[in-house]
């Protein structure tokens, strides 16, 4: 496990961008439209869902709504229009409704499916999801959310299960393959997330976070010692001060120390408290005998974050060799403590990625977290435990404890009603 990321390091890593809202003003042509036959309507509001084009869906539902027996295709699109509009808790409402006929039933599913994963209901996103795949084992959307779902849940087997399908049936399409390599790469499975991460390159190098993807990608070379490929695919990035140590480290490794020093003072001009250029700061220094140098260094490092094994680890060295033996016995001790917190995140970590609903383990990864200084994972696992026990009072009592929740408080009722009404 790595020690930036400790447990997949989720910090909402959300690869699913939910569309807004393109308004379009009807004209002749919406007049007309609203003159047609109610299954026209419901094909043009469900072309105009997926092109955005809220608008003329919430017409649309409207319409339906006075057409004898399309009620549910109404409900299906004002459903699918409240989702777009951030209305998440209102639309399971709508959804819900939306399952009594045969045309609309996975459609619901599978919105009522990124709805709850939206909202911190994973459990149940996987269970309605689920339901939508066992009706339609291709429907793209689903494998998706499902994946997105699993995700949250730090089920990885079930996440990429789904996401190796969607990648499959959407060829051209590179955020599964992104969500993969960053599942490998913290779980050190190096070769497989070098993979992945090309593969959402070769599809597609127009991402939103291209700059984090191949950054992410240069980390996962440097640690299969391939810094050659790791400073080709850094010359494609912008000179950010990760970026800059990153480069430095490749030309290190390399034989290029005048080069690499000079890249490093340039990153730490960029930013003088990015951790991996004093970590990089204070390797130089130890290498070239100035160990109070590397003192300074990794002590700036370990105040930033105390649970940096890496960083204790590398104090320890610098102490030791500056003389100070009790303070490098000290390090070494709390080191120590960090790797054996580490190992126990790591055993429940392995107990839950194949087993979703495992809500104890996921509570000790919580407890863990805190451990590691990591109250955003702490948060993540905590409602994690919460979307498969809504009544576990230890993660309640957690959450509480870490204060005001920035997200929106997930809609526990509406949810477990869609779920009830699905699963019929």
């Amino acid at each position: 496990m790595s020690t930036g990321q400790p447990i997949v390091d989720k910090t909402r890593v959300r690869w699913i961008a939910i569309a807004g809202s393109i308004g379009l003003i009807l004209g002749a042509f919406g007049w007309s439209l609203l003159q047609s036959s109610p299954e026209h309507q419901f094909r043009a509001g469900w072309e105009a869902f997926k092109s955005t084009d809220l608008r003329q869906v919430d017409t649309l539902a409207s319409a339906l709504s006075k057409r004898r027996g399309f009620e549910s295709h109404s409900h299906l699109l004002r459903g699918a229009y409240l989702l777009r509009i951030g209305r998440s808790r209102e639309s399971l409402e709508e959804l819900r409704l939306a399952l009594d006929h045969d045309e609309t039933r996975v459609k619901a599913q599978v919105l009522a499916g990124e709805a709850l994963a939206t909202l911190q209901q994973s459990l149940l996103a996987t269970e309605v999801l689920r339901e939508a795949l066992a009706r339609e084992p291709d429907n793209v959307e689903a494998h998706r959310w499902a994946g997105v779902a699993y995700y949250d849940l730090g089920a990885m087997e079930p996440a990429v299960h789904h996401l190796e399908r969607l990648a499959t049936l959407a060829p051209s399409d590179p955020r599964p393959h992104r969500v993969m390599g960053l599942i490998y790469k913290d779980l050190e499975n190096d070769q497989r997330a070098v993979n992945c991460y090309q593969e959402s390159l070769t599809r597609s190098v127009d991402q939103p976070d291209i700059e984090s993807i191949r950054t992410e990608l240069a980390e996962v070379q440097i640690r299969l010692n391939r810094h050659a490929a790791a400073q080709e695919t850094l010359s494609h990035c912008k000179s950010s001060a990760r970026v800059l140590a990153l480069r430095a480290e490749c030309q290190s490794a390399l034989g290029n120390q005048s080069a690499a020093k000079d890249l490093l003072a340039a990153a730490l001009k960029v930013d003088p408290n990015d951790t991996a250029s004093l970590l990089l700061q204070g390797t130089f220094a130890l290498n070239d005998g100035q160990p109070s140098r590397a003192v300074a260094a990794f002590q700036k490092v370990v105040k930033q974050s105390p649970t940096d094994f890496t960083a204790r680890f590398k104090l320890s060295r610098a102490l030791a060799q500056s003389g100070d033996e009790n303070r490098a016995a000290e390090q070494l001790k709390v080191m120590n403590e960090i790797k054996e917190v580490r190992r126990e995140a790591n055993q429940d970590y392995q107990q839950v990625l194949g087993h979703p609903r495992d809500a104890d383990a996921r509570f000790r990864l919580g407890i863990l977290s805190e451990k590691l200084n990591r109250p955003d994972l702490a948060r993540m696992w905590y409602q994690a435990v919460l979307s498969i026990d809504s009544n576990h009072a230890p993660a309640m009592s957690a959450l509480a404890a870490l204060g005001p929740n920035p997200e929106e408080v997930p809609p526990r009722d509406a949810a477990k009603d869609f779920q009830r009404a699905s699963s019929k």
